[in-house]
């Protein structure tokens, strides 16, 4: 393969002059099948973006987000950096082109096309002992240095490793509501799940991974020691554990992971269940006009959005009871004739 065309046009303004040291670099990227890019400009030319544009997203990071809060389920409020258009545009190619088909150890389930919380869950049916770890600020725990490591050990130069690093974060660390945060926390975290898996395995525990949420489960855990060790394996890489976070779950308890119930076969939590039992009821008995003034909804199409995501998600865990099903296609009808 020669890239000398590429490298007349784009390949001086990273310093790569002899042709052998362009087609050395261009066909280690292509070996990974990940794109083949030598600077900013070319960059700039296969996405169709601006130089200007993408030095400026990079360089003036803030400019480009837009942040809100919203309320945590365990009570205060967390903070979202959502980019703006052009930068969110980049961003998702750069996930779309580099990212997503980086390698990642198999127990990370988040963020991973083709993957949900019940593919997490799952590993931890019918265990005697679940054990839930969590990350204290776990996106804002990596720092740019760390993302630029990423893309030049993927293989591209200092310039444009630099580049993607300012790109995908903001004030020094992955900022969360970016696209890009999730799939570049899976790769830093790709050593340590490595050695945290290794370790499990040697001792039959079962082990995943769901973003910040760290799940082991077996019929035999020194907790104390292994909650140690992990401490210790976060320390190498700058993580903190959130200590006020780790749950031991015993049989007789509800062992609920990422949001399931796992002590028999994997169910969503009957509490919810009843009362999305309930919403349809009503949503089938007074429509979706009624339901919503009855709980002071100001919206009832979103309303309605949010009863049929949830049950997607139900009839997807619980596919062998067709009432789910059933009720999915009438929430569908719904919405085709809402006015």
């Amino acid at each position: 393969m020669d890239f000398q065309v590429e490298r007349i046009e784009f390949g001086e303004k990273i310093g790569l002059a002899e042709r052998e040291a362009v087609n050395k670099y261009a066909q280690f990227l292509a070996s990974q099948s990940l794109p083949v890019i030598f600077s900013p400009g070319h960059l700039s030319y296969i996405t169709n973006m601006r130089i200007e544009s993408l030095y400026a997203m990079s360089n003036s990071q803030e400019s480009f987000y837009r942040r809100f809060e919203i309320p945590k389920k365990s009570g205060g409020r967390r903070r979202i950096d959502a980019p703006l258009p052009s930068l969110a545009h980049i961003q998702r190619w750069i996930l779309d082109n580099i990212l997503q088909g980086v390698a990642l150890h198999p127990s990370a389930k988040a963020y991973r096309k083709g993957y949900s919380t019940f593919d997490n869950a799952r590993f931890h049916r019918k265990q005697s002992i679940v054990l839930k770890v969590d990350v204290k600020n776990f996106f804002g725990s990596i720092e740019e240095h760390s993302v630029f490591s990423i893309f030049h050990d993927l293989g591209y130069s200092k310039r444009l490793s630099k580049l993607f690093s300012m790109i995908a974060t903001l004030d020094g660390v992955l900022p969360q509501g970016a696209p890009t945060s999730g799939a570049l926390s899976n790769i830093f975290m790709r050593a340590f799940d490595e050695k945290i898996f290794a370790d499990c395995k040697r001792q039959g525990i079962r082990y995943t991974r769901y973003a910040d949420d760290l799940t082991f489960s077996g019929d035999a855990i020194d907790l104390r020691e292994h909650i140690r060790l992990v401490d210790k394996e976060f320390s190498k890489v700058g993580l903190t554990l959130n200590s006020k976070k780790t749950r031991v779950l015993f049989p007789h308890m509800r062992q609920e992971v990422t949001g399931l119930v796992v002590n028999d076969s994997v169910s969503i939590p009957q509490a919810f269940r009843r009362q999305l039992r309930q919403e349809c009821y009503f949503i089938k008995k007074f429509g979706i006009h009624g339901h919503a003034r009855e709980v002071n909804a100001r919206n009832p199409r979103i309303l309605l959005e949010e009863v049929i995501g949830k049950l997607s998600y139900v009839k997807a865990v619980h596919a062998k009871d067709p009432w789910w099903a059933k009720n999915h296609a009438i929430m569908l009808e719904v919405r085709k004739n809402l006015i």
